[in-house]
């Protein structure tokens, strides 16, 4: 298992937004961007899990999740006035070879990245 280093992922301008770990374990690690947060509540977080199959189950489960916090100043404060949240679960067969495991991943990653899927995402614009 690698150890948990700093992750960094680009937003679309690209801005690189730096994860650094805050808690690391196998069931949830968790990544934290404090860089340009005024509170800790208006940090980034990246979330990681993994539950492995077992005798009641065939599955190998991957969760990933993302929250971005948009921060207001209302009155001199700053408060969070929303937050983006992304939830996904990657359901794997636990006969899957690390080959086929990989190859899935870019597709994941190509799908979202895909004209059409951003197009719901970024316009709210499903196609028709």
């Amino acid at each position: 298992m690698p150890s948990a280093t700093t992750i960094s992922i680009n937003d679309a301008t690209p801005t690189a937004h730096a994860f650094v770990p805050v808690q690391v374990s196998p069931s949830l690690s968790i990544f934290r961007n404090t860089a340009d947060a005024a509170t800790s509540a208006s940090e980034e977080m990246l979330g990681l899990s993994i539950s492995r199959s077992s005798s009641a189950r065939a599955t190998d489960k991957v969760k990933v999740s993302l929250s971005l916090p948009h921060e207001q100043t209302i009155d001199g404060a700053v408060v969070v006035r929303s937050t983006a949240r992304m939830n996904v679960e990657f359901v794997l067969p636990s006969d899957m070879t690390s080959t086929e495991r990989a190859d899935f991943a870019a597709l994941a990653a190509n799908a979202l990245d895909h004209a059409d899927v951003k197009g719901y995402l970024t316009d709210l614009e499903p196609v028709w």
